[in-house]
């Protein structure tokens, strides 16, 4: 007799304990624990290969039946993750909040938000010392030269976002002469008012009941973040976008457990929700797409009979899309500012046309060359096209054709997507890679100040005058001395973050754009298994942050999909409670 177990006795007890899982585990978790194993094997090995090919590789039918089995392979090993976890989660009472809170979090709602403020000031100040007067990038400083009068004024950036920018620009500089020193104080209030948004967010998630370990561990993962930490100081309208939409989440979730409760969500707390509101759509076109979708969708989850909470959620939370409708165009036309280009919504159609131009011109007919000839103002997109990056073939987009033919446009377009299916899908799935799957690496942060882009945009404009007008020689010239600054060491911080940082256990996660679409879809299922209806808002919004990311002109870029990893701890507390009751101050 052997002293060994044979084999079998090592897989028989775990497959009975997963198998008895499966069998316990209610008809939600089951189905919820199948769908996201599908999802997140089919974006394993999809993404696995479009990462490194950039194709599907399924030219045959054999291939495609190879990559089916992987997928399902890759599946079935999520599915022993997922199930028995998914099973717990419904059968999970939930968090246990402390009974009696005791320092930070038995204080008054103003003095925790006033701490956690100042905690989040302090950690992030480290960032605007490093990298003073603050990070700039090519959208800040087309926003920069218009504060500073060296441009029209324009929509395609955020118009009241650039209007602040001017607002403490121009002042700053009258009274110390010294336009760094402006721009630092622009990224010094831009911080601190952050650091307040983000406080009263978190200070939000008490009334949730979550542990106050918990609670302390998500204070520390904004103040420690070096996303939330670099971005605090850096000049976009993105960050922006972050605050309001982590506030409006906030804030609609809280006022979605009083109405189901029964409660009266209060004026304060409703005013609160449509200033947010306006934020989140004047920091940013696509705010609209954020909040309209969110409004529509929770009418649907406040209670079968509860007509008067739906009417007044559906009153008061389209208050602020016609505000911000009415507002817009009011303030285009009293600054006189020219509106936005329509082609910045066109990334993907462009990226599709051009690579069938790429890898297939012999299939276009003559009237389809005249075509995207007079849509693309004669440039050779097979050419210009980038798997990774939009702009060089959307930017060559023809805006007067466009609007002249938008139907004509379209029409072109599907009938290029009919004849050519699979490079439109493999053009979509490569230009979106980095927002579903982890493995992925492009940069997070912008080590440039606005001295180096002053330095590169001038020598573009020399070049080419199409970059210009912008800032003059004369301009130029009162910059001080140090126009050739050197931004080794930022290059060097920014590396870091980019490039090393991403590679070390659990923390890297935090710093993968693929992991924050996971996070979301396993917290997802959990929200779902215990019928979290108060995350509905949440993951509303989440959505929507996710599909502009699939939309926009870059494959992974981090300022877009950031709102997403902002939301993750308030979606994670929110798939955690307990039975819905109105929450606490």
């Amino acid at each position: 007799m052997s002293f060994f177990p044979s084999v079998n006795s090592f897989l028989e007890a775990p497959v009975a304990v997963w198998t008895g899982t499966w069998k316990r585990a209610s008809a939600r978790a089951r189905w919820a624990a199948v769908l996201l194993s599908l999802m997140l094997g089919s974006a394993q090995m999809i993404g696995s290969r479009i990462a490194a090919d950039g194709s599907l590789g399924v030219s045959t039918a054999g291939h495609a039946a190879i990559l089916c089995a992987e997928i399902l392979l890759a599946s079935a090993c999520f599915a022993l993750l997922f199930v028995p976890v998914l099973s717990a989660a419904g059968r999970w009472e939930g968090w246990t909040g402390t009974t009696a809170p005791r320092g930070l979090w038995n204080a008054s709602p103003a003095k925790r938000i006033l701490v956690i403020a100042g905690i989040l000031v302090v950690c992030w100040s480290v960032y605007w010392f490093v990298l003073w007067p603050g990070t700039v990038t090519n959208d800040s400083f087309n926003q920069l030269e218009q504060a500073m009068g060296q441009r029209w004024l324009s929509d395609h950036h955020p118009l009241l976002n650039t209007l602040i920018i001017k607002a403490i620009l121009v002042p700053v500089y009258g009274l110390v002469g010294n336009y760094s020193v402006a721009i630092s104080a622009v990224t010094a209030v831009q911080l601190v008012v952050l650091a307040g948004i983000y406080a009263a967010s978190i200070n939000a998630l008490r009334g949730f009941s979550p542990p106050r370990g918990l609670l302390n561990i998500i204070i520390a993962f904004f103040a420690l973040s070096p996303l939330f930490g670099w971005y605090s100081v850096t000049i976009w309208k993105d960050v922006w976008l972050t605050a309001f939409v982590l506030a409006l989440a906030s804030a609609g979730a809280v006022i979605v457990q009083r109405l189901r409760a029964g409660a009266r969500p209060g004026a304060v707390l409703w005013t609160t929700f449509m200033i947010v509101a306006l934020g989140v759509m004047f920091s940013k076109k696509t705010g609209i797409y954020l909040m309209v979708p969110m409004v529509l969708v929770v009418v649907c989850f406040l209670g079968a009979h509860a007509w008067k909470a739906r009417a007044k959620w559906l009153a008061i939370g389209l208050l602020p899309v016609v505000l911000y409708l009415l507002a817009q165009p009011l303030l285009l036309d009293l600054t006189n500012a020219a509106p936005g280009s329509t082609r910045e919504m066109f990334s993907v159609p462009s990226q599709q046309i051009s690579r069938v131009v790429r890898d297939d011109p012999k299939s276009l007919s003559a009237e389809q060359r005249e075509s995207i000839a007079r849509f693309y103002s004669g440039k050779n997109l097979g050419a210009l096209y980038d798997p990774h990056l939009a702009d060089p073939v959307k930017n060559a987009l023809d805006t007067e054709a466009l609007n002249s033919d938008l139907s004509g446009y379209l029409l072109l377009w599907a009938k290029l997507g009919a004849e050519h299916p699979k490079a439109y899908l493999e053009s979509f799935l490569e230009g979106t890679v980095g927002y579903w799957y982890p493995n992925v690496s492009y940069w997070k942060v912008n080590s440039a100040d606005w001295v180096a882009k002053a330095n590169q945009f001038h020598a573009n404009e020399l070049k080419d005058p199409s970059h210009g007008p912008g800032m003059s020689e004369e301009f130029l010239s009162q910059i001080p001395s140090d126009r050739t600054t050197n931004e080794g060491y930022r290059r060097v911080l920014s590396a870091e973050v980019d490039n090393r940082l991403p590679d070390i256990p659990v923390i890297g996660w935090t710093l993968k754009l693929g992991a924050w679409t996971w996070a979301v879809l396993i917290c997802a299922a959990i929200a779902f298994v215990r019928r979290r209806v108060i995350a509905i808002p949440v993951l509303v919004l989440e959505a929507f942050v996710w599909v502009s990311c699939l939309i926009s002109p870059v494959f992974a870029e981090a300022r877009y999909a950031i709102p997403m990893l902002a939301m993750l701890p308030l979606l994670a507390v929110l798939a955690g409670t307990r039975a819905e009751e109105e929450p606490q101050r």
